[in-house]
């Protein structure tokens, strides 16, 4: 995985940002380019990033956000709790490694319960992506032993961990 690339310092990022930490929100400071001071900094690509350009350059708001509260360069890994990449509070912005992050994926769209499939006409076979979990009479039993492993194997990084 690529490394993101290293953001401008801290000194820098506050002269032309303001961060608050309970709202998410990342301000201009100043006027910048067609931007007005007080303005919300950069805009959200269609994956729900948001985008600040500095001096030509592209970095995520999350990280931004990452370093003006703590004055520190952001871990490859941030994971945004709530699984929503817009909402840059810094509560909800947390530590984490490629396997958790995983983890805390939306789940996909298939016709199914996530974590199973119908197998043969009667049954409903639990899989993650260690293998198979266990056969079972209905697709919520199945969908249960799903969850069941996920906490077990994501811990407070799963989608089904409570908040």
């Amino acid at each position: 995985m690529p490394q993101p690339k290293p953001l401008p310092p801290v000194e820098l990022l506050r002269e032309y940002f303001n961060y608050n930490p309970l709202t998410g929100e990342v301000r201009n400071k100043v006027r910048r380019a067609n931007s007005l001071a007080g303005a919300l900094a950069g805009n959200k690509r269609k994956d729900g990033y948001i985008l600040i350009t500095l001096n030509y350059a592209r970095y995520l708001a999350h990280r931004i956000a990452w370093k003006m509260q703590t004055g520190q360069e952001p871990p490859i890994h941030l994971d945004h709790k709530d699984r929503d990449t817009s909402n840059n509070v810094f509560d909800n912005l947390r530590v984490s490694d490629p396997w958790s992050n995983q983890g805390n994926r939306k789940p996909g769209r298939g016709k199914c319960l996530p974590g199973t499939k119908r197998n043969g006409k009667n049954r409903w076979a639990a899989t993650c992506v260690e293998g198979h979990i266990g056969q079972f009479d209905t697709e919520k039993e199945a969908h249960q032993a799903y969850v069941q492993w996920h906490l077990q194997k994501y811990g407070e990084f799963s989608i089904y961990a409570e908040p």
